[in-house]
């Protein structure tokens, strides 16, 4: 692929065509692939890092030895509070919340029903967990 075979990308008409053509180059290799390409000399001054899935992030060695990731209410892996400095680490007050805790009553207080609400959670748009019931005030 050449810089001519790729439109202006100044041009906010020209993203989506950029988007798909950079989409079907990238999903030609796999992740480990593109990992040992960009790490060849030639790319080293390449701005890229794979996106890991949270179970490789907690396995990471640095997340591990600054000890970045605590479990939710749920016993599932949550990013601990940052920046963690060393006078003001910061503090958690409690147990982070569970992804979808706080989904109804955020969404409620921004003026959402509880049917669009119900809604959303179904086209797979938010999570809410536990399933609180929404305030009746907001209904």
């Amino acid at each position: 692929m050449n810089s001519e075979d790729i439109p202006d990308r100044n041009d906010p008409a020209n993203w989506p065509i950029i988007r798909n053509i950079f989409e079907s180059k990238i999903t030609l290799k796999t992740r480990k692939e593109w990992e040992y390409i960009f790490s060849q000399k030639e790319f080293m001054d390449a701005c890229v890092t794979p996106v890991l899935s949270l179970q490789e992030l907690s396995n990471h060695p640095f997340v591990i030895s600054r000890n970045l990731i605590v479990k939710g209410r749920d016993g599932k892996a949550r990013p601990r509070i940052a920046p963690i400095l060393s006078d003001t680490p910061g503090k958690r007050n409690g147990i982070c919340p569970s992804v979808g805790e706080h989904t109804v009553q955020i969404l409620s207080d921004v003026g959402y029903s509880y049917l669009d609400i119900e809604e959303l959670e179904r086209d797979g748009v938010v999570s809410i967990f536990p399933n609180p019931t929404p305030k009746a005030s907001k209904i």
